[in-house]
C-alpha cells in the first residue's frame, strides 16, 4: 500500500496568493519559483535604498507624492505578486515530505528581506525625521521632514555652533540648535544672547504669526562669531526664559537653544547636553509646506 504522507500534495493557489500578499516572496517559494524569489528579493532590498538616495539628492523626491500614492502603489504591487504566484501554483508540481520544514523554507526569503529592511532603517546614515514640535520655528515647522547625518542606531556626532542637532534625553529625541561648546560662557538678557561676554549679532528681518499668540511676532536673524546665521522667533524681551545668568558649558557638553526662544524647553531648562547624547546633525529639509525651503540646511 502507498503511504498517504508520501503522496504529492498540490500547491493551493489561494495559499500562494496569501503568502505573496502578506509575506512576499514567500508565495513564490511555496510554488518553487526560485528565480522569482531572487528577483523579488532584489527589488524589495534595492528599491527603498534607491528611493532614499534619490530623495536625499533631489528633494522632495519620495515626499513630493505623499504617503497615499506610495501606499496604493505598494498594494497594487502586492496584488500583482499574489496573482502571479496563484497562477504559478496551478501548474506547479506537487510537494512531498514533512510540511513544517517546507513552511520554514517558504518563510525564509521574507525573513531575510525583513532583516535587511530593519538593518537599513537602523544604519542608513541619513535617516529622516518628521517635525512635530514648534520649538524650532521658524526654521522647522510641524510637518517638515528633516534628513540628518547620523544613523538611528548610533549616537555619535561632531557638531559645531550653529548646527541643528538631534539629541536624546532618556527614551525621547529632540531637535535644537547648538549655540556654544565646551568652555564657552552663555548668558541671556532680555532676549539678547551673549557668548563669552559678547552680544550675538541680531537683526529683525520680518514678522510672522504662531499658534502661541494671535499677535505677529518678530523674526530675528542671529549671527554667531563663526559666521553661522539662522533665524529665531522673539515674542518680546520679557519672556520667562529671556533672561539667563551666565553659565559655563562644561567639558564634553554643548549648549542648545530652540529657535522659537519663548517656546522651547532647551538648555535654559535642562542644562547643557552631553556630547555622548548628541546623535546626529541636521542635513537638509526633504519636505515642507513652504517649497522654497526644501533642500536647505536648517
Amino acid at each position: 500500500m502507498s503511504d498517504p504522507a508520501q503522496a504529492p500534495r498540490p500547491r493551493a493557489w489561494w495559499v500562494a496568493l496569501l503568502l505573496n500578499l502578506l509575506f512576499p516572496p514567500a508565495g513564490y517559494a511555496y510554488v518553487g519559483a526560485w528565480m522569482a524569489v531572487a528577483v523579488t528579493l532584489l527589488v524589495i532590498v534595492t528599491v527603498p535604498i534607491l528611493v532614499m538616495v534619490a530623495t536625499l539628492e533631489y528633494p522632495p523626491g519620495f515626499y513630493a507624492a505623499g504617503m497615499g500614492p506610495a501606499i496604493w502603489a505598494s498594494l497594487a504591487v502586492l496584488a500583482i505578486l499574489g496573482l502571479h504566484a496563484a497562477l504559478l501554483a496551478r501548474r506547479a508540481p506537487g510537494r512531498t515530505g514533512p510540511q513544517l520544514p517546507h513552511g520554514l523554507l517558504y518563510m525564509a526569503p521574507w525573513a531575510a528581506a525583513f532583516a535587511v529592511n530593519l538593518a537599513f532603517n537602523a544604519y542608513w546614515p541619513n535617516p529622516a525625521y518628521a517635525i512635530s514640535s514648534e520649538a524650532m520655528q521658524p526654521t522647522l515647522q510641524p510637518g517638515d521632514v528633516l534628513a540628518v547625518e547620523g544613523a538611528r542606531n548610533t549616537c555619535k556626532a561632531d557638531p559645531k555652533p550653529g548646527d541643528v542637532v538631534l539629541y536624546r534625553a532618556g527614551a525621547a529625541h529632540y531637535l535644537m540648535r547648538v549655540v556654544a561648546g565646551p568652555g564657552q560662557r552663555v548668558m541671556m538678557a532680555s532676549g539678547q544672547l551673549f557668548i563669552d561676554g559678547k552680544p550675538v549679532e541680531r537683526k529683525v528681518v520680518g514678522a510672522t504669526r504662531v499658534m502661541e499668540t494671535p499677535l505677529p511676532v518678530e523674526i530675528v536673524e542671529e549671527t554667531l562669531a563663526d559666521g553661522a546665521r539662522y533665524r529665531t522667533i522673539d515674542f518680546g524681551p520679557d519672556g520667562a526664559l529671556d533672561t539667563l545668568r551666565e553659565v559655563t558649558v562644561p567639558a564634553g557638553a554643548w549648549y542648545v537653544l530652540g529657535d522659537n526662544r519663548d517656546n522651547a524647553a532647551d538648555s535654559r531648562v535642562h542644562g547643557p547636553v552631553a556630547a555622548r547624547d548628541i546623535c546626529a546633525v541636521g542635513l537638509k529639509l526633504l519636505s515642507s509646506k513652504d517649497g522654497t525651503r526644501v533642500g536647505q540646511r536648517p
